[in-house]
């Protein structure tokens, strides 16, 4: 399987009709490697950007990995689970801000 790219600075786009289709490539790479990361398949992947848009991808992912482990150990009404929920939050927030890219998963 060839390497998937997600380049996060790509945000500078003009063309309405280009940025919807880097955008909805982009969120189906993501949620490959989120699969990847929950241990359900595995891409090949690189993810390129500045220190702080890949650092706020890792936190997204890292979150997202976790609060599936805890809805699957709690359930998704516990308290951990809805503290989670709003770290999550917190975290898509400022990815989105950072990167102009809209979290696949909400």
């Amino acid at each position: 399987m060839p390497e998937k790219i997600i380049e996060l600075n790509l945000n500078q786009r003009t063309n309405i009709e280009e940025d919807l289709s880097v955008n909805q490539e982009k969120a189906n790479i993501i949620k490959e490697v989120i699969k990847g990361a929950l241990g359900h398949s595995s891409i090949p992947v690189s993810i390129k950007g500045n220190k702080e848009q890949i650092s706020a991808f890792t936190e997204v992912l890292q979150a997202e990995k976790q609060i599936m482990q805890t809805i699957r150990e709690n359930g998704a009404n516990s308290e951990q689970t809805n503290k989670l929920n709003a770290i999550i939050e917190q975290r898509i927030n400022k990815f989105e801000k950072i990167t102009e890219i809209e979290w696949p998963l909400r």
